[in-house]
């Protein structure tokens, strides 16, 4: 088990590179693959949490935009969100899984800002 935040969600590098795992079949062995596959689910579930809840606080403090998917907030209200956001961005929440051995991906295809983005993900192996 380990712990992230959700300021992790707000990373598209994050995001792209769990995809990548997600749809990798390259893997050392089937532990690696069921491991991954628990816990792009694990964070895939966390992810719905964490949108339902900025959802609520962008509602709070803004007003839909006419594209429906952006947020304006007043200027009286810019100090106050942004302070809440900053909190909410530092929530912790468990994986109930254990860091994949950076050995164990073989030749999964992921950039450099993606490894860096998912390094919370892995156990870095000294001298890879």
């Amino acid at each position: 088990m380990f712990k992230l935040t959700y300021d992790v969600f707000g990373n598209p590098d994050f995001n792209t590179g769990v995809k990548k795992l997600a749809r990798h079949d390259g893997f050392k062995n089937f532990k690696t693959t069921y491991n991954i596959a628990r816990l792009v689910k694990d964070i895939d579930k966390e992810a719905v949490i964490y949108n339902e809840l900025q959802s609520k606080m962008l509602n709070k403090y803004g007003t839909p935009n006419e594209d429906k998917i952006s947020f304006s907030i007043a200027k009286e209200k810019v100090e106050d969100f942004n302070k809440e956001n900053k909190e909410f961005l530092t929530t912790e929440f468990e994986v109930q899984r254990h860091k994949v051995e950076t050995e164990e991906l073989g030749s999964v295809d992921l950039t450099p800002n993606e490894v860096s983005a998912i390094e919370p993900l892995l156990n870095i192996i000294e001298g890879v």
